[in-house]
């Protein structure tokens, strides 16, 4: 009876487990394989550097937007460029334009061999109607560098 209850009782730990949500660390570890709130890409601004992926990442009171980079990116471009974030959603209270902007110095952030750019936000918004990511010069804006990516239709 005691080695029933033993065996149940570590099948039930084994389900917890497997259930446990991942967190954030353990997500990038492994290249956001097997990661649901994730979209491939494919895409590049210019040479060397391509988006693969965009995914969320829920985190207490935030979401990270998290682009995953090419493995061989140059690191001259993200000091050259700032990485525009235009993102639009119906849900997000705008007053004078119809998007929000997001733009960032890109970072890059290494996890087992993965290269990622980071971007917190903490919009109450699950649903966007689309973002569009592009590539402008640091110290002013003159126009878009290379190409843009847009991606549409994301639900969190």
């Amino acid at each position: 009876m005691f080695e029933k209850f033993k065996k149940i009782s570590l099948l039930i730990v084994f389900i917890l487990i497997s259930c446990e949500k991942r967190n954030k660390e353990e997500i990038l570890r492994d290249g956001l394989y097997e990661y649901s709130l994730k979209r491939g890409v494919g895409q590049g601004f210019i040479d060397n550097f391509i988006i693969e992926e965009i995914a969320f990442i829920e985190q207490p009171n935030q979401f990270d937007l998290v682009l995953k980079v090419n493995k061989n990116i140059n690191k001259k471009i993200l000091d050259t460029y700032t990485l525009g974030i235009h993102v639009y959603s119906k849900k997000i209270n705008l007053s004078q334009r119809s998007f929000d902007v997001w733009d960032i110095k890109p970072k890059i952030e290494n996890y087992n061999g993965n290269n990622f750019i980071i971007r917190e936000f903490r919009q109450p918004v699950k649903e966007f109607d689309s973002i569009i990511f592009f590539l402008y010069d640091n110290d002013l804006y003159r126009g878009i560098i290379g190409n843009r990516i847009v991606i549409r239709n994301i639900k969190l």
